[in-house]
């Protein structure tokens, strides 16, 4: 995938043994996964740590490697208290870990008010499952790697050579331990909201393949990991799930637009909406072809958790959607549901990108998340870019689109994170 500046290319990479996690800060699955059993406090007594230092001096795991150094005691007294310092000393796994130092906490302010899955979520953030030197940063440059939270960090270096994770410079690189590899950063990681996947000439990705040249790149089933985990206040673990979520299609006539409605087989309570805009290739009034798109199928197939899908379909030669009666249509729609008011998504590829754009821009629904891929129309100057900034958004384009600008599609999402 091609550069967005000074060598970053937001690629996404999924790192081997992530893929297995499904509940990140609980136990299951994979021997690597964290599992945190938290003390009593949030936190603990930052001077037992440095009490501790001398006498483990000489060994070799994560942890007792922290404890050699001075200028990391804040975030290793919060691993202690979160209970993943057991996991961080387990030799049968490896990890990197992204350790903020002092002054970076000093910066960020009092995190004593976490709740313990906050908390949990915030130190998961700072792990990788898997051993990673700043060789391997260096030749990923510009990619996106999950961390044990579900989020993902992105691997920036600039033009001095100096290597970032997210905005957070590596201070001190590549400490060995006999588990993994330790770097000291010099502010603490916050989750970006932001992310971009551009695909280059090289990978031959056409208008229409878009959305399933990005779900072969990280996984269809990680891909909607991610997507929900974006408006999850506490943790990643909330995703987890007893097994596959099964429901089924239903067509609805509807005076605004008709569309296909996905009603998982067991209802839940606060149950999350997903908004799918289709292309104009979907146009028409069959009521069927926007459910056979492989965004459409994607969806269907690899949530976690019980949710409402709505799919409209627009009639031919429709120029735009309409953000009025998309609303409408939505209110019409979910009436009688138990649904999360804060968990709506939205995604669009093409024409439904578009929509999804100015359904971003003027809809009187907030959304949680949103997937644009390949968005139609060149001008986008009507945008309201201090609105739309305030939801979670991945841009998904290619080089070789040629329906859509590739560079006018990067412009406005360049535009977009600088704010």
């Amino acid at each position: 995938m091609t550069s967005l500046k000074s060598g970053y290319n937001a690629r996404w990479h999924w790192l081997i043994g992530i893929i297995l996690i499904t509940t990140l800060s609980a136990c299951g699955g994979s021997d690597s996964s964290m599992d945190s059993t938290a003390t009593d406090a949030t936190t603990v007594d930052e001077s037992a740590v440095d009490d501790n230092k001398v006498d483990n001096l000489g060994n070799e795991t994560i942890i007792d490697t922290l404890y050699t150094y001075d200028n990391v005691s804040t975030f290793l007294a919060e691993l202690i208290g979160s209970g993943l310092d057991t996991n961080l000393n387990n030799t049968e796994s490896s990890y990197t870990v992204f350790v903020p130092n002092d002054e970076a906490f000093e910066v960020l302010g009092d995190i004593s008010g976490f709740s313990e899955s906050e908390l949990n979520s915030f130190l998961l953030y700072h792990i990788l499952a898997d051993e990673v030197d700043s060789g391997d940063i260096l030749a990923d440059s510009g990619e996106l790697v999950f961390t044990e939270n579900n989020q993902a960090v992105a691997y920036q270096v600039d033009e001095a050579g100096n290597i970032y994770i997210n905005d957070a410079q590596i201070i001190i690189e590549d400490i060995e331990a006999s588990n993994g590899v330790i770097h000291i950063i010099s502010a603490v990681l916050t989750p970006k909201n932001f992310f971009w996947s551009g695909f280059d000439e090289d990978e031959s990705v056409e208008h229409e393949s878009v959305p399933t040249a990005l779900f072969e790149e990280v996984g269809a089933e990680n891909f909607m990991r991610y997507f929900y985990a974006k408006s999850l206040g506490d943790s990643a673990t909330d995703l987890a799930s007893d097994g596959d979520i099964s429901g089924s299609w239903y067509a609805v006539d509807d005076d605004v637009y008709p569309y296909q409605i996905w009603i998982p087989d067991t209802l839940s309570e606060n149950m999350p909406v997903s908004l799918l805009l289709h292309t104009r290739g979907e146009q028409g009034d069959d009521n069927v072809r926007q459910i056979e798109t492989d965004l459409a199928q994607t969806w269907s197939e690899n949530i976690e958790e019980a949710t409402i899908i709505i799919a409209p379909q627009a009639a031919s030669g429709t120029a735009a959607w309409s953000v009025t009666d998309l609303d409408a249509l939505l209110n019409s729609a979910l009436e009688g549901y138990n649904v999360d008011e804060d968990r709506f998504y939205i995604s669009g590829h093409s024409f439904g990108g578009r929509g999804t754009l100015n359904m971003l821009n003027s809809s009187t629904y907030s959304f949680a998340a949103a997937a644009i891929f390949a968005p139609s129309g060149n001008d986008y100057d009507s945008l309201d870019i201090d609105t739309m900034s305030a939801t979670p958004q991945w841009y998904i384009a290619s080089e070789e689109d040629r329906i859509v600008d590739y560079d006018t599609v990067l412009d406005f999402y360049l535009t977009l994170t600088a704010e």
